[in-house]
Order: structure tokens, then C-alpha cells, then sequence
């Protein structure tokens, strides 16, 4: 009985000792908590907290001042992060987050709200390590040694205002930078691990993109391609985009007062035209749905507006756009510039990105053209050398080709005020139109010498024959040479008659016109055309060679059979 109340005391001063233990235990958590809920705790645990990640990560990271609640939001401001070479590698006056609750018992955290304010992140490299690479490895590495795998974490909220991202690859050779006054992005997922984003909106106010290619320090992994063309070209074999290969989606997007620049190779262009190694479009206003980044290929609904450096006002551009280092094709396009309106069609190809530079001869050119509008004062922002013709083109047909040499397939086309042609074309030599040579398969060709004088200016010259007189020109058949120096092969229906011609006819710049070949008219006005009364219709068929149109310096011959002539 003794023993029995002996121990009945021991366990009673046990139980006592082990409820004092645990009240003792909920005290310091009571008081823990409410140590953590002050502001002084708070900022005393931060220290702690970035003193230890400092350690660690061999870097130097501060906060000024932190404010959080209960293991799900945090608010931090005088953000430091820097890098091992003690460069900033972040700063942010603000950084606002709301977690997941208890999101450090959990393998997946949703980070329902991020808010950035006044901030700086620089990323670079010289080789092939970046100097954020010490930080992936601490939070993306697997499990073992004194480290664990990181928490995964899925962003849904961003907040943005007045931030800037520097990313200098100096190992690539391409340098970018971003900065926008605000960003506002609601997400339906991102993981970094998974190196999948998926927005559903993204508004941008101030959005700056600038990239500046260059030639790097790394070495080129290459192979040889050759194209359906048989041109031979190297290719860089890694991704240029989109090298870390990411799936990126966002369903919709709005710009406001955008800014979009390239330069290859300088940062100052050296022509004011349009100049590919130099596109900057500012004025950036519009939205994006359906974007869509996989591998090297971006993919958009676009309605955009803007306007280029060299003075080309994009007033409107509605597009299905599919975006690759070899393409940037406009599909169900409507594009209103100055004084143009394009549709439905149009794509530039190249080899690489850097083609831009040589855009005349290097990129080349497809659409297919509805009811478009072209004027060459817009063209002449990309070929300066036309920008005195001061026309209007309305297409509707295929074009295919560089600038220098173009091809066009079931072409309608109307110009000036009496021009039009119907058939194929080929032109190689722009921009300069004397050295151009053309080819026109004409099925029909109308024009008068307004505009004939407009398009070969070298045929104002001529005084006999009287051109004007011709009147309303049709013609069918085929055009061959440069503007001063061709053959035409057809059928002439003119004011003063028909003429079926096989001709050479070269006009010099300096000395009288030279023309050779075959003609057959019936009841044509030749003295009219000749500027001579006394001359009046002509029947003729035959052989033609000679120089000059005028009495005094007339040397021509004829081998035919006039069967008939008024004089």
C-alpha cells in the first residue's frame, strides 16, 4: 500500500512536470508567434534569414525592412540580391508576395500574388555560366548532400511598376533589354521547373524591347544545310530564341506606348531609310490574342500600330502572325501604312535574322495581294532610289521574290490615271530603275503617254515621233529590256491605228534613238506620228532598221512591201 501511493506521487509530480513542460512550450510558440507579428521580430528574423541564405549561396543579399503575416504573405522593401562577383544581380524598392499557407510543409506553392516597384535585375555572362546560375542550381537542384530539391512553385498574380531587365550575353553575342512603367499579368500557370508559362491577360504600359546582336565569344556549333534552292548555309544548330526551349502561352495582351528596337552589329544606323541592321518602331499601341511561343516559332493574332524610325506609319495592322529565325509571315492580313493598304498575304523569308541588313537583296519577299493599294513613297522607305516616282499601284495577284528581282504571277495591276496591266512580270535590278531589267508577259496592257512619260521619263525626249498623238495605248503582247532599252513583241492599238511590231528600240541618254526589227500596219496615221503634213496613212509590212525620228538626222531603211501610203 505504501508503494502503491509512492508511486501514485511520483506519477503525479511527472504529469505535473510534463503539463508545465508543455505550457512552457505553448508559451514560447504564443510568444514566438507574437514575437514574428512584430515589426522589430520581423525585421530581426529577416536579418536571420538572408545572413544564412548569404552564407550559403556565397553571396551578399540584404533587406532594409520586411513586414509578413503568418507564413503566407510578405512585404519586403531595399531588396539586394548580388551575384558571386558582387555585382547587383537584383534590386527592388518593393516586393510584395502572397504564398500558399504553410507553403514550406507542401512539395507545390502557389504564389498567388507577386507586386515589383522600382526595380533592376541583370543577368550576364562572358562564357557559358550565367551569373544567376548559382542560384538555380541552389533551388532547382535534387535531393541529396546537405541540400534538398527545392520547393516547386506555380505564379499566378504579377504586379509590376517601373522595372527593368538587363541581360548582356556576352558569350552569345546578343545583348537585351526590357523595361516597362507597368506590367499587370494574371496567370493560369508558371513553373520554372517545367519552364511552362501559361497567361491568361497581360497588360503592358511603357513596354521597352531592345536587342543588339553582336559577335560573341562562343565558339559555333554548326552544321550545313542546304535549301530547297541548292544554296549551301550554315545554321546554328541551338535554338536563337528560345534557347532554354520553354512553352510559353498568353491568351490575350494589350500595349500602350511600346517601344521595339534591333540593331546587328552597331547601336547607331548610318542611312535614314529603312535600314535592317537598325529597326526601331516606337508608338507601339494594340493587342495580342492567342500568343504562342514554342521552340524557335512565336505564333499571334495581332492588331497593332506603330511607326519606324525611317518615317513608315504602320496606321493599322491586323494579322494571324507565325514568327521564326528564317520567317515573319503575315497571314489574313490587312496592313494600312502612309499611303498603302496591303492584303491578304504577305511573308519575308531569309537565312537568318541578320538578312534584314540586306534586305534588297537578301530577304525574300511572297504575298498574294486582294484589292491592295501600294504607293512607291512607301516602298521608298525600304528602296530609296524610287522615291521620286511618286505612284500608286493597286494589285491583286502573287508576287514572289527579293526586291532586286521580282516575279509576279496573274497580275492585275493599275497606276497613274490610265495605266493597268494584266499578266506576269519579272523585274530584276531595282532599286535602280535604269538598270532594271524588265519582262512583262502582257495580256493586256493599257496605258497613254502621261503616264508612259511618268515611268520612263527618257520618252519626253523624243519629239519625233510625235508620241502624244498615239492617244489611248493597248497593248498585247510581251515587253522585254530596260526602260531605254527594249524590245516589244505584240499587238499596239493606238489613236492612230494598229501596229503589230517585233522591235528593238534603245533611247540613249545622250544621241538620237536607234530601233530595229519587223512592223505591219494597216491604215496607220503616219504623218501624224511624224509630225509631217504631207504624210498621211500607211499599209506597210516589212523590215525596219535605222536611227533617229527627225529630218535631220534621219538614217533608216526599209526591206518590205508598202502597199499603200498617202502623202
Amino acid at each position: 500500500m505504501v508503494i502503491f501511493t509512492t508511486k501514485h506521487r511520483v506519477l503525479q509530480k511527472v504529469a505535473k512536470i510534463f503539463l508545465a513542460v508543455i505550457l512552457i512550450l505553448l508559451i514560447f510558440f504564443c510568444l514566438t508567434i507574437a514575437f514574428v507579428q512584430t515589426e522589430g521580430g520581423q525585421n530581426w528574423l529577416a536579418q536571420r534569414v538572408t545572413t544564412k541564405l548569404s552564407k550559403d549561396l556565397q553571396s551578399r543579399i540584404e533587406i532594409k525592412h520586411v513586414e509578413f503575416g503568418l507564413f503566407n504573405k510578405m512585404n519586403l522593401e531595399g531588396v539586394l540580391v548580388e551575384d558571386r562577383k558582387r555585382d547587383t544581380l537584383l534590386y527592388a524598392g518593393i516586393v510584395q508576395v502572397r504564398i500558399t499557407d504553410w507553403f514550406f510543409f507542401k512539395d507545390k506553392a502557389v504564389l498567388e500574388y507577386i507586386g515589383l516597384q522600382d526595380a533592376i535585375i541583370n543577368f550576364n555572362r562572358t562564357d557559358s555560366v550565367w551569373n544567376y546560375g548559382f542560384l538555380q542550381d541552389y533551388f532547382s537542384s535534387p535531393g541529396g548532400g546537405k541540400k534538398k530539391a527545392g520547393i516547386e512553385f506555380d505564379l499566378k498574380k504579377v504586379l509590376m511598376k517601373n522595372v527593368s531587365f538587363v541581360q548582356k550575353d556576352g558569350w552569345a553575342g546578343q545583348d537585351m533589354y526590357v523595361k516597362f512603367g507597368s506590367l499587370n499579368l494574371d496567370a493560369n500557370e508558371m513553373s520554372i521547373t517545367g519552364k511552362k508559362i501559361n497567361i491568361n491577360s497581360l497588360d503592358l504600359v511603357q513596354p521597352f524591347f531592345h536587342q543588339y546582336t553582336y559577335k560573341g565569344n562562343r565558339p559555333p556549333t554548326t552544321t550545313t544545310l542546304v535549301t530547297t534552292t541548292g544554296k549551301v548555309i550554315v545554321s546554328d544548330t541551338a535554338l536563337q530564341w528560345n534557347p532554354q526551349n520553354w512553352n510559353v502561352i498568353v491568351n490575350s495582351f494589350t500595349i500602350d506606348k511600346g517601344r521595339y528596337r534591333n540593331d546587328n552589329g552597331s547601336l547607331k544606323p548610318a542611312v535614314a531609310f529603312f535600314d535592317g541592321k537598325h529597326v526601331d518602331f516606337s508608338e507601339v499601341e494594340g493587342s495580342i490574342k492567342n500568343f504562342r511561343l514554342l521552340a524557335d516559332t512565336l505564333r499571334a493574332k495581332v492588331d497593332l500600330k506603330t511607326k519606324e524610325r525611317s518615317g513608315l506609319v504602320v496606321q493599322s495592322l491586323i494579322t494571324n502572325l507565325r514568327f521564326h529565325p528564317q520567317l515573319m509571315e503575315f497571314g489574313n492580313l490587312y496592313l494600312k501604312t502612309n499611303k498603302s493598304v496591303l492584303g491578304d498575304y504577305f511573308a519575308m523569308k531569309f537565312d537568318r535574322i541578320g538578312d534584314m541588313s540586306d534586305f534588297i537583296h537578301a530577304v525574300t519577299l511572297s504575298a498574294n495581294f486582294d484589292n491592295a493599294s501600294l504607293a512607291s513613297d512607301d516602298l521608298a522607305f525600304f528602296a530609296p532610289g524610287i522615291k521620286n516616282l511618286n505612284k500608286r499601284f493597286d494589285i491583286e495577284g502573287k508576287v514572289k521574290g527579293t526586291i532586286d528581282a521580282l516575279n509576279g504571277e496573274n497580275i492585275n495591276i493599275r497606276a497613274g490615271i490610265s495605266t493597268a496591266l494584266r499578266g506576269n512580270f519579272s523585274i530584276v535590278g531595282l532599286p535602280d530603275i535604269n538598270a532594271t531589267f524588265i519582262n512583262v508577259d502582257a495580256q493586256e496592257l493599257r496605258t497613254n503617254y502621261a503616264d508612259a512619260i511618268s515611268f520612263a521619263p527618257a520618252l519626253r525626249r523624243v519629239r519625233t515621233p510625235n508620241l502624244s498623238k498615239l492617244g489611248a495605248i493597248r497593248f498585247n503582247g510581251s515587253f522585254t529590256g530596260f526602260v531605254n532599252d527594249f524590245v516589244t513583241y505584240g499587238t499596239i492599238q493606238t489613236a492612230l491605228g494598229n501596229i503589230t511590231s517585233d522591235l528593238n528600240m534603245k533611247l540613249p541618254k545622250m544621241g538620237v534613238p536607234v530601233y530595229s526589227g519587223s512592223i505591219a500596219t494597216n491604215s496607220f496615221e503616219l504623218g501624224q506620228f511624224l509630225n509631217d503634213r504631207q504624210l498621211g496613212e500607211i499599209f506597210f509590212s516589212g523590215d525596219v532598221k535605222g536611227r533617229g525620228f527627225q529630218l535631220e538626222n534621219l538614217d533608216a531603211t526599209l526591206d518590205g512591201k508598202i502597199r499603200k501610203i498617202e502623202y
